[in-house]
């Protein structure tokens, strides 16, 4: 769920906006879509807390987010 998350967050973009992309190019697009699906995923994983009883979004042997 987490890295699928990104994965759509980075490519519906791309696929719809490319005027977009091209404007901002490779790396500026990756790092604003980074930062930008980070922020809004914060409040999401809230939701998710209140709402669902979601504990951890991504749990591994190291860490859990």
């Amino acid at each position: 769920m987490f890295l699928g998350y990104y994965a759509v967050g980075f490519s519906v973009p791309f696929l719809f906006m490319r005027k977009f992309y091209n404007s901002l190019g490779f790396v500026r697009y990756n790092l604003m879509m980074f930062l930008f699906l980070s922020m809004v995923g914060v409040p999401l994983k809230i939701y998710l807390r209140l709402l669902a009883n979601v504990k951890y979004v991504l749990v591994t042997p190291w860490f859990k987010i």
